[in-house]
């Protein structure tokens, strides 16, 4: 089963390695990415997941959509506090 979409290669040029479109679109080590949890396993003192970037609305998130997430989860929850 293919977890990432295939228009996005694996690439070790530059200091990096990374998976690109080469449209602009870069995940590399640090790089903030949506995904689906397909499965996890625990052990004694490590947890391990497995997860999938193939699918609409997941995959790499550019910083204004964090921060545009970030702030509309803190407007829900404080008019939740205030009800």
């Amino acid at each position: 089963m293919q977890l990432i979409p295939p228009q996005l290669k694996y690439t070790v040029e530059g200091s990096t390695p990374s998976y690109t479109d080469n449209e602009g679109q870069v995940i590399e080590r640090d790089s903030q990415v949506r995904l689906r949890i397909k499965g996890i396993r625990a052990e004694m003192n490590q947890m391990f997941a497995v997860g999938s970037i193939r699918e609409d609305y997941l995959g790499y998130v550019t910083a204004f959509s964090w921060r545009y997430a970030v702030r509309l989860f803190l407007m829900m929850v404080h008019s939740a506090l205030l009800q």
